[in-house]
């Protein structure tokens, strides 16, 4: 069988389709016994995120996988992304994780769901990946969104300031996230004005070429106390312990 690194738009849709429906089957148990059992993914978030899984019975590449597809900000769905559950006999995707290959600095998972509260709120939270904005947006945070990759780009943070004037960075203690160099890009010019290249966020369709920032950036770095992720932390102490860890890392930065 071959492997594909990408799949073709009418493909990736059905894939998703297919997956979130057989994820609320007897064959999705799998599936559905990690995203509600082990991660504690509330049954809406599971729906909302359109979460799926592919059965390896179904000798698909992904089979034994649950599926995350990505979408943009208007909602097009730009790639899927997958976590292995169970072993796939056909093939051998060895990373617990794997995604199709796609441009990853362009995009913000879950962005397209938490546009309006980043709107309404003039603020987001940015954590690392799907299980972070899954597991926060099951306890009600839903002005969060997720890096696709361990960068932080200037393309990334043109899209969030569409929504929000300040972004609240959240990374567990050992962090692979390299974006600070972006960040204090952004530091460094807050007595001027950056002009940002946007280039093309999605094939076939060119947005605006340049996005221009302004003054009045608020971008707070808070750190996790333990060596975990959002969404463990969560799941260790509750939400109302991770809140706490927020405002006190706002108070810290005097915000």
């Amino acid at each position: 069988m071959s492997f594909q690194s990408r799949f073709g738009q009418i493909e990736r849709e059905r894939i998703a389709q297919r997956s979130a429906e057989f994820l609320w089957s007897d064959a999705g148990e799998p599936g559905l016994e990690f995203l509600k059992d082990e991660r504690k993914f509330s049954d809406e978030s599971i729906r909302k995120f359109e979460l799926g899984y592919m059965p390896v019975t179904e000798g698909h590449q992904l089979s034994g996988r649950v599926i995350f597809p990505i979408r943009d900000p208007s909602g097009n769905m730009v790639a899927l992304h997958s976590r292995r559950v169970r072993h796939n006999p056909h093939y051998d995707i060895k990373p617990t994780w794997w995604h199709e290959r796609f441009q990853k600095s362009f995009y913000l998972y879950g962005v397209n769901l938490a546009k309006e509260k980043m709107r309404q709120r003039n603020k987001c939270l940015l954590v690392e990946g799907p299980s972070d904005v899954i597991q926060l947006a099951s306890n009600g945070i839903e002005n969060v969104i997720g890096l696709c990759g361990t960068k932080l780009s200037l393309e990334q943070l043109a899209v969030m300031y569409r929504y929000c004037s300040q972004i609240i960075i959240l990374l567990d203690r050992d962090s692979n996230f390299s974006g600070q160099e972006a960040v204090e890009k952004i530091m460094e010019t807050s007595t001027g004005r950056v002009k940002v290249e946007s280039g093309r966020m999605r094939a076939g369709k060119t947005v605006e070429e340049t996005e221009v920032f302004g003054l009045g950036f608020d971008i707070v770095k808070i750190t996790l106390p333990e060596f975990c992720d959002p969404d463990e932390y969560v799941r260790r102490h509750g939400i109302h312990a991770l809140v706490a860890v927020i405002k006190a890392g706002l108070t810290e930065a005097g915000r």
